[in-house]
């Protein structure tokens, strides 16, 4: 995002080009003509490049202020030219930090990048004039809610008869109340996605949490029509300013989730005053219902017993086949959740897999004193999810009262309510407050946590996209924090602004995560000796924590600050000598950390991507560290013999602009993560030797080898594996076995070597495709003697056994659809795991030797391929080569102008991005058509020569030549001055110009 306070690409670039002219004078050598030449073009750059900070600073400043109303959207255009402004930003700041290396000016100069500099530039501000309006009207995003399918004669009942109230008899207002876990949320997600689905409705989603307050609903209402309120604190006057809003929209249907009181409506913009707007309100509550104005008020009912027992067995899974005996007991514990199908779900959730009927009767028994034993409480669901908690990790050792499994689901409930909860950072909790098993290494751990994870998903307690996160259902939330007997703590931003939260002396572990809070008052000290985890993190606004803060939590074992915008820490954080795990990442205002000399215990320690420039005093007492992230761009270094210190150290992450001490890294016998920048190929060889230590699937790196001064750093996600090869000579003579390339890459990438041969896997000592068989991500910059990445399918891979026959059935059926998977014992194809492919500068490289033939269609090839990026590759001619073309072209004339078969198609159906830029001999994207149904961006710029187009981007049927919805999910990026070419290119299929006209986007 670009500064608005400071016009942020001229603040970068002018220190930048002052500097250079100064060095101007020395590398002209004192030859006038060549001088002057350089001198106008800086000054010409210099010129370009206010006026483009000037105009972004305005067209920033005039897309927010639109934005403000609610009822506009910058348009595709301007989104892409500020992107690329922020890109420029990205590029100078490099661009300073390489300023002192050798050969800087020659190259900036003498490459005639200063020139295509100035002409990019002064094209951006060009474009920029002829913006017109950078707005157009917008709508919020319409996106079906993940729900449970509903179940029993009444739920669909309630769902025809609301729908019915709403469209067709008129009524404004509709309140659904019962008993918590009968299904409200349920029936309310379902009308959602139906309103959702017709697409007459804007439809807004608001859960209210118990402590909710008029300002909170203002703004959740405000974000959802895009509206920005936040610079007004009159109540009044931000109501009538959603009221405005919610006017304009039209049809709207607002609903309400979970509210526990009365709250007055006016003051959420009053949408019942408007004739077009809907509400729905769920409640435990009619009275609720009737108070907050609804006209019809609907009573949820719980299941009957046949309808209890299809859920209990639907829940269970299709798979399981049961015996009479243990079907009868599952009817009696379905009878005992008394037709509540949340704890219908979670009770049949912890049977999942289960056919002994030893433990069905166990289990039987367990439900039934669970619910004795819970007799007091008067939320009946309580008592079912008591008990599937109680089952977790049965007979599993106990720490602090709860299984390790228990522990995990209990760490949920210190998340906000209703949030989506990063897999990967629960993990990372877990590990650093010891949950997990010690002795294992820390992958093992992650993938334990994973494990876990999926375990509580099974059983219904919690639920999953499937990838990256997990969400607690409110009212298992609920019953979390009620068996944690108020030792763990929540904080919302209100109840901390009202005077701090409830600190009791037998808390145990305090969240403020992400509740907003701007400072601590100076005069707050917890008196709480117990507490042993405190999370801080994602607070934006968070500058500053009062000395007297930390005084009293001598216990504390866990300090998260991570995403917060502290300045500084405290003295008193010197003193917390049980602390374990210190996190501080992307504390990105933090420029120094107080003395760690006393945090023996210290296990821990990320100050990643902070301000400190030198490492807090005291580190070489931290023994014990068993992590150690220091990944900073602004530390100066790492002093001498430090790292020895630290025997116990599993992962270490360095700067990539500091060269790791390798004689020191090779002594840490547990090293098992290592991210940083080594010198040479021999260093990474004896790095490589020291994490081969450890089986190969429980190791992690992400290394540099080389000098990547200058260059910009490729960062892989984390956990991967990349080797990234900078200016080096890969090749040297007598030195055979310096390069030790691993067999678990899962990314690889090559900048400015030497010595490379004209096939990249032929040209590099050692590589080959066991080597290749996991890589993800694949890049070449700049590597001038490669002409092909690989030669051809033959000099790769074996001969297939069953080669003839797949030929033989694709002459007997031309037309076939279906992919087939054959039986082989062949090795894994060279790309099989592909997703990204970078190539860039590499001006020897006429066809890339990416073979698209029958062997690799059918059993992988490019199937994975994401992102394919081509750029300014002088004499590429091809980008993908197909082999056997006698088999492909077959038939072609005879066949005419009709569709193409199946076998002259080719499918990458994971490719989203495509870019082929100043490639100005490429003649043929491929002889074959691609079948691309996933495509977002297409980006071609400098490709004269091109003729065809070979994307199909439909279904396999050619007459479906456009899916129905690429309108809103494909841009094809072309220079203006190209738009000539474009109208003339030849597609696969006549229909295509006009169905892909929309979806140009000239720059």
């Amino acid at each position: 995002m670009l500064n608005s306070e400071s016009k942020m690409l001229w603040k970068i670039a002018r220190p930048f080009l002052s500097r250079l002219g100064e060095k101007l004078a020395d590398y002209a050598q004192g030859t006038m003509t060549t001088m002057i030449d350089y001198s106008i073009v800086l000054e010409s750059l210099q010129r370009n490049l206010k006026s483009l900070s000037d105009k972004a600073f305005d067209v920033e400043k005039e897309v927010k202020n639109g934005e403000q109303s609610g009822m506009k959207k910058r348009k595709r255009e301007v989104e892409s030219w500020l992107a690329e402004v922020r890109k420029l930003e990205m590029e100078f700041a490099e661009f300073g930090d390489a300023m002192d290396s050798d050969g800087f000016t020659s190259r900036f100069f003498g490459g005639d990048r200063a020139k295509n500099l100035s002409v990019r530039v002064e094209g951006l501000v060009e474009q920029s004039r002829h913006f017109g309006e950078l707005l157009h009207a917008c709508e919020p995003e319409q996106v079906p809610l993940l729900t449970k399918k509903l179940v029993g004669k009444t739920f669909e009942e309630n769902f025809e008869r609301i729908l019915k109230l709403l469209v067709n008899d008129g009524v404004s207002s509709v309140g659904i109340h019962g008993m918590g876990g009968v299904g409200k949320t349920t029936l309310a997600k379902h009308i959602h996605n139906r309103f959702v689905e017709g697409a007459q409705h804007v439809v807004i989603w608001i859960t209210v949490s118990h402590t909710f307050n008029i300002k909170n609903l203002q703004d959740e209402v405000a974000k959802a029509v895009h509206l920005d309120i936040s610079d007004e604190k009159n109540e009044d006057k931000r109501a009538a300013r959603l009221n405005r809003v919610l006017s304009r929209k039209g049809k709207v249907l607002l609903i309400f989730d979970d509210v526990w009181e009365k709250f007055n409506l006016e003051k959420i913009g009053d949408p019942l005053s408007l004739e077009e707007c809907r509400l729905i309100i769920t409640s435990r509550l009619s009275d609720v219902c009737h108070q907050i104005g609804c006209q019809e008020v609907i009573p949820m009912v719980t299941l009957n017993k046949s309808e209890a027992l299809s859920l209990f067995t639907e829940t269970l899974g299709a798979g399981m086949t049961l015996t009479s005996q243990v079907q009868e007991i599952a009817k009696l514990m379905a009878g005992q959740c008394g037709g509540l199908p949340l704890g219908i779900i979670t009770a049949a959730g912890s049977m999942k897999g289960k056919t002994d009927i030893r433990e069905w009767r166990i289990a039987l028994k367990d439900l039934k004193e669970s619910i004795l034993r819970e007799n007091g409480t008067d939320d009946e669901v309580f008592k079912i999810l008591k008990y599937s908690f109680d089952r977790l990790g049965q007979g599993e050792k106990k720490w602090n009262g709860f299984t390790v499994l228990q522990h995990c689901f209990l760490n949920c409930c210190l998340y906000p309510e209703d949030s989506q909860i990063s897999k990967r950072k629960l993990i990372e909790l877990l590990i650093s407050e010891e949950l997990l098993d010690k002795r294992s290494s820390r992958r093992d751990r992650v993938d334990w946590g994973h494990v876990m994870l999926n375990k509580l998903v099974n059983v219904c307690l919690l639920e999953s996209d499937g990838t990256w996160w997990v969400k607690m259902h409110d009212l298992v939330r609920a019953m979390a924090l009620k068996i944690t007997k108020n030792k763990y703590l929540s904080i919302d931003r209100q109840s901390f602004m009202d005077g701090g939260g409830e600190w009791s002396r037998d808390l145990k572990k305090v969240s403020l995560m992400g509740n907003g809070i701007k400072h601590i008052p100076v005069e707050l000290s917890p008196k709480c000796p117990k507490l042993s985890t405190l999370l801080f993190q994602n607070i934006d606004l968070l500058k500053l924590i009062p000395g007297s803060f930390f005084s009293e939590m001598h216990g504390l074992h866990v300090l998260n600050l991570t995403y917060t915008d502290i300045e500084e820490l405290p003295d008193s954080l010197s003193n917390l000598g049980s602390l374990k795990a210190l996190l501080l990442r992307y504390c990105r205002y933090l420029k120094c950390v107080p003395s760690l000399g006393n945090l023996k215990d210290l296990r821990e320690l990320d100050i990643s991507f902070t301000s400190v420039k030198e490492l807090p005093f005291g580190m070489q007492e931290l023994v014990n560290l068993e992590c150690l992230k220091i990944d900073s761009r602004k530390l100066e270094k790492v002093p001498s013999n430090l790292l020895v210190n630290f025997k116990k150290l599993q992962c270490l992450h360095l700067p990539s602009h500091i060269e790791a001490p390798m004689t020191e890294v090779e002594k840490l016998e547990q090293l098992e993560e290592f991210h940083g920048r080594v010198k040479d190929g021999d260093e990474f060889g004896r790095l490589m030797v020291c994490l081969q230590k450890l089986k190969e699937y429980n190791r992690s790196y992400n290394v540099f080898v080389g000098d990547i001064l200058g260059q910009r750093r490729i960062t892989p996600p984390a956990g991967d594996n990349e080797v990234v090869v900078n200016g080096l000579r890969v090749n040297e003579e007598g030195r055979r076995d310096v390069m030790v390339w691993p067999l678990d890459m899962e990314g690889f990438g090559l900048i400015k070597c030497e010595g490379l041969g004209s096939c990249m896997m032929d040209g590099i000592q050692g590589l080959n495709i066991s080597n290749m068989k996991s890589c993800k991500r694949l890049r070449l910059y700049e590597c001038k003697g490669v002409e092909c990445i690989l030669k051809s399918e033959e000099d790769q891979v074996e001969e297939f056994p069953l080669q003839n026959l797949e030929s033989i059935l694709l002459k007997k059926l031309p037309d076939l659809m279906c992919v087939v998977m054959f039986q082989s014992s062949s090795p894994p194809l060279l790309f099989s795991s592909l997703r990204e492919l970078r190539i860039t500068e590499c001006n020897k490289m006429k066809k890339l030797g990416l073979p698209l033939s029958l062997s690799l269609s059918l059993l992988g090839g490019l199937q994975n391929l994401e992102l394919l990026d081509v750029q300014r590759c002088e004499q590429v001619e091809e980008i993908f080569e197909v082999e056997n073309r006698n088999t492909y072209n077959r038939g072609d004339e005879e066949q005419g102008n009709q569709a193409p078969s199946s076998s002259q198609r080719f499918h990458l159906p994971k490719l989203k991005f495509m870019n082929l830029i100043q490639l100005p001999k490429l003649k043929s994207i491929c002889d074959l058509t691609l079948i691309c149904r996933s495509l977002k961006i297409i980006h071609i710029e400098g490709c004269m020569q091109v003729k065809k187009l070979p994307l199909l981007f439909g279904d396999y049927n050619y007459d479906s030549p456009l899916l129905p919805d690429y309108h809103q999910r494909l841009s094809i990026y072309i220079p203006k001055s190209e738009k000539e070419w474009w109208e003339s290119l030849e597609l696969e299929h006549p229909s295509l110009h006009p169905l892909l006209k929309p979806l140009l986007r000239l720059h």
